[in-house]
């Protein structure tokens, strides 16, 4: 009967969770073939140009030549194909295929949130609290709405800090939560990436101390560890290149240290997303001040209330303590550079943190806790109200005030998301390089904001948006400098009999010595060959290059990096491992 229940429960919970991601999502729907604004041009491209190398080329999206002059794809933070939900990507394209993953990120966040509640002890309709309050606050739609799909992977938290605190009785589950942690930076989700790894570990570090038991730092060392034997594929070669950008690039540290005030984090929790206050286009530049997406946690009044009844009664509880201090130390790191206790400033001192601007984006833990709270608070009515049949009322009242309330907040949100009209680019049966300043930019700098629709008409952007990238040094097709995008040094003719973005063949015809340039950025992964010969790949002016002979009249040049090799095969073994070692215990 108890098990019976407990499915019929389950499924009540599924009902519910799909009911509410649609009423959320059904503007998305509505304009399914526009896109948005701010990031959106950016992060359209980088789930379309992966899907261009696989569909197109067959490759494994290592290179793109369509951006930045030349960059890399797989290693960069950003980039989003080896996670599963890519698969809607590959199927439907890129701004179909995003949309459909609105709904599937929000539905699997508000699972794995559900599962966790039933971890904390909460029952029927107080399960539904935390994912209700975690995946329906204002933090994931306002992100999606400024085109920051990183924010995506808040759906995989509940998994990885379920299975972790499994794991203190059950060791096995700390490969469960070793696999959901990789696909944060499968998913290209650097920036949650930062922000959940500092919450593991300072909460193990804290609950450590309460327990009085090392146990909580062993499991989130062996965590740590598999996340990197697991994510190897990527983290690996993404942690070189970023090393490596930062040794070069003197201007690494971003700004933006202004976090929250007391009065704007209240506001944040408590106020519309629209009544947000943002700050001018150069206040946000410079730091000073954030957007409201960037701002905004929006979870109610009444979430907000509940939460705080839930710490007052189980702050002295040792199973939710740590979850309290570890949320106070996440609120102090949100009001950015204070001048009596600054965690922000101490945080950008450690490696890769020092790339984190916008305090205020560590809001997805602070909602992610305060949600587990307002389930546990409303969990005490029973202290005041005797009735079991008015708790299940009144129980029954917060679940469907909270879900009417937060639909309303992000269907709003979503309503402005997607009202853009995709440009309209004349394609090129040949690549090459353009510079692009379209009406919309108004960065000082002039970034180009359109970088998808090149891509569409196979060109490639010089002047991209773009933090993480190796130097420009490609030469645009109007640039009175301009000889092609390939070329030799001194006299000799050159054309393309194959071009992809991870392998190039050139026949050439030189009567001397000479050097073969390619038009795009030099990278050291690149490799070349000639006549069944290795060639050296060079840099001349920033250019990929090499010497050829006139014997040389086919040359390939093709990318594959090293660490790449090496963190296949460390991904592919500790996968095997895994499995070969743990499927006795599952069963």
């Amino acid at each position: 009967m108890k098990t019976k229940l407990t499915k019929k429960t389950g499924l009540m919970a599924l009902i519910v969770f799909l009911i509410m991601v649609f009423l959320i999502t059904f503007p998305v729907f509505q304009n399914i073939d526009k896109i948005g604004g701010g990031d959106w041009d950016q992060h359209l491209f980088f789930h379309e140009s992966p899907r261009k190398s696989i569909l197109e080329f067959q490759q494994i999206p290592l290179w793109t030549a369509h951006y930045c002059a030349g960059n890399i794809s797989l290693a960069h933070p950003e980039s989003p194909f080896l996670t599963p939900m890519y698969l809607f990507i590959v199927i439907f394209g890129s701004i179909i295929g995003i949309k459909i993953q609105i709904i599937v990120y929000l539905f699997i966040g508000m699972v794995g949130m559900y599962l966790l509640s039933k971890h904390y002890n909460l029952k029927g309709t107080l399960a539904l609290i935390p994912p209700i309050i975690f995946m329906g606050s204002s933090v994931f739609s306002a992100h999606i709405y400024s085109g920051v799909t990183m924010w995506f992977s808040m759906a995989f938290f509940p998994f990885i800090f379920l299975f972790f605190l499994k794991s203190y009785e059950k060791p096995k589950f700390i490969f469960l939560s070793g696999l959901f942690f990789a696909l944060i930076i499968f998913s290209g989700a650097s920036y949650p990436f930062l922000v959940f790894s500092l919450f593991i570990m300072i909460y193990a570090i804290i609950d450590a101390i309460t327990l009085r038991n090392f146990k909580p730092i062993k499991m989130v060392i062996i965590l740590l560890i598999l996340f990197v034997l697991i994510s190897a594929i990527k983290f690996i070669p993404e942690a070189s290149f970023i090393n490596e950008r930062a040794s070069e690039d003197g201007n690494w540290k971003r700004p933006g240290n202004a976090g929250y005030t007391v009065s704007t984090f209240l506001e944040s929790l408590t106020v519309s997303p629209e009544k947000i206050d943002s700050g001018s286009y150069e206040e946000i530049i410079n730091g000073i001040k954030h957007s409201w997406f960037d701002n905004t946690q929006y979870i109610s009044i009444l979430g907000l209330v509940l939460a705080i009844i839930g710490m007052i009664f189980f702050i002295k509880n040792k199973q939710y303590l740590p979850l309290f201090i570890t949320l106070i130390i996440f609120i102090i790191i949100s009001f950015g550079e204070i001048k009596f206790f600054n965690l922000w400033g101490l945080l950008h001192k450690l490696p890769f943190y020092s790339s984190m601007n916008a305090p205020p984006r560590v809001n997805m833990i602070l909602v992610f806790i305060l949600a587990i709270f307002a389930g546990k608070g409303l969990q005490e009515l029973p202290r005041f109200i005797r009735s079991k049949k008015m708790n299940y009322i009144i129980n029954l009242i917060v679940v469907i005030a909270l879900i009417v309330n937060l639909v309303l907040i992000n269907n709003a949100i979503f309503q402005k998301t997607f009202n853009s009209e995709i440009p309209l680019i004349e394609k090129s049966n040949n690549f090459y390089q353009v510079r692009n300043y379209d009406n919309n930019s108004i960065h000082p700098l002039g970034w180009s904001l359109y970088s998808y629709p090149y891509l569409v008409a196979n060109k490639g952007v010089v002047n991209c948006y773009e933090k993480v990238l190796i130097n420009p040094r490609a030469i645009d097709i109007e640039n009175d400098n301009y000889k092609g995008e390939a070329y030799l040094e001194r006299n000799g003719d050159v054309q393309y009999t194959y071009w992809s973005p991870n392998k190039l063949v050139l026949e050439i015809d030189t009567n001397e010595d000479n050097i073969l340039i390619i038009n795009q950025n030099f990278h050291k992964g690149w490799k070349s060959h000639s006549n069944s010969k290795s060639l050296e790949v060079k840099e001349t002016q920033g250019l990929i290059s090499t010497n050829v002979e006139p014997d040389n009249k086919i040359v390939t040049f093709y990318y594959i990096p090293n660490n790449f090799i090496m963190g296949s095969l460390i991904t592919i073994i500790t996968l095997a491992f895994i499995i070969i070692n743990t499927r006795r215990k599952w069963t």
